[in-house]
């Protein structure tokens, strides 16, 4: 009987147990190093390492959007780096097979679920960026790490799965978790439950709203994910570097069209947009990195190490702007360490 997961994180959609390296990977597979309790030390290593420099990637933005407000633009940064994404893993892909054409979308057989990652997956960073600007960092890496809650959901339509009584305490707790971290937002001082000004009661439920359909387009894509990555019609569909480079693709297209026709291309900043190129680089090669630091693990060991985005979010948000963590800060998001952490062990 296949374990219940409440909290999985992303990567546990990625592999039941252990699976084939196929032929468009760009790197082997880690050597085995597993100790005899399970547990591949290397792996959780560079696993923390890459989640540690993901994390850093999207507080960029955030930085980008507090220090240059004048010129930064949310649309124009999701554009850029998904374009560095497509174009680095263009370059390195032609490089390592020797010119072999690049994969076509034709050759996929999941074409539908291949356009509901790309399209899904847009629409949650697209959210998460502009997200920045209603509440903390830190409050949005939390909101993403609520997305199993509703990946657990749609999956009982979608996959036709028993929803248990432990899906249920798990949802409790996410909003138990989340809700204390929200409710420390605050606007000129005030948290929520202090708020009295109209139009800022108004901005943070917006903010509410953009974490909460973040969340569920996250859960969407990798729903969307696991349904490639099952497929037994194609190789090609089971490669998340595939996938990331349609993502990439994708998403420039889409980034290119809402600047076209929604955003108007103003107020290029030359040092800023370098620094968006250079962000979907470094985000590309952290996403090879935790790639090869997952191949034949058992995702379960590793399913903490996503959940440490929250405590490193925290940090940087005092760090570089002296924002106050709250005693229900901590709390509401030990919930969520903790819970996903008895998930991962919880009997069959």
């Amino acid at each position: 009987m296949e374990k219940p997961k409440v909290l999985m994180s992303a990567f546990d959609l990625l592999k039941e147990e252990e699976d084939d390296i196929y032929d468009l990977n760009l790197i082997e597979p880690i050597a085995q190093t597993t100790e005899p309790n399970g547990i591949n030390t290397m792996s959780i290593f560079l696993n923390i390492l890459s989640n540690v420099i993901i994390v850093f990637t999207l507080f960029h933005a955030k930085l980008l959007g507090v220090y240059s407000a004048d010129t930064y633009s949310p649309t124009v940064f999701i554009t850029i780096r998904s374009f560095a994404i497509f174009l680095s893993f263009s370059l390195l892909f032609l490089k390592v097979n020797n010119h072999i054409e690049l994969p076509k979308f034709q050759i996929v057989a999941q074409k539908r679920w291949l356009c509901v990652r790309c399209i899904s997956y847009f629409i949650s960073f697209f959210l998460f960026i502009n997200g920045l600007e209603y509440f903390r960092f830190s409050t949005m890496m939390c909101f993403s790490n609520t997305c199993p809650i509703f990946e657990l959901i749609l999956s009982k339509f979608i996959f036709k799965k028993n929803f248990k009584i432990h899906y249920l305490i798990g949802f409790i707790v996410f909003l138990i978790g989340n809700g204390m971290i929200v409710l420390n937002e605050h606007y000129d001082g005030k948290t929520i439950l202090q708020e009295t000004n109209k139009s800022n009661i108004f901005r943070m439920s917006i903010g509410i709203a953009i974490g909460c359909f973040h969340s569920i387009s996250l859960a969407v894509s990798f729903i969307a994910m696991k349904k490639l990555m099952s497929s037994l019609n194609s190789r090609l569909e089971k490669e998340v570097e595939t996938q990331i480079y349609f993502i990439g693709l994708s998403n420039t297209a889409f980034g290119l069209l809402i600047l076209i026709f929604v955003v108007g291309f103003k107020n290029f900043d030359i040092n800023l947009d370098f620094q968006c190129l250079v962000n979907g680089i470094v985000y590309y090669f952290a996403c090879k990195l935790q790639n090869y630091s997952i191949n034949g693990m058992n995702l379960i060991k590793l399913t903490f190490v996503n959940y440490l985005s929250i405590i490193q979010s925290f940090i940087l948000v005092y760090v570089f702007f002296n924002d106050k963590i709250e005693l229900t800060d901590i709390i509401g998001s030990l919930l969520l360490l903790f819970f996903n952490l008895y998930n991962a062990v919880y009997p069959e």
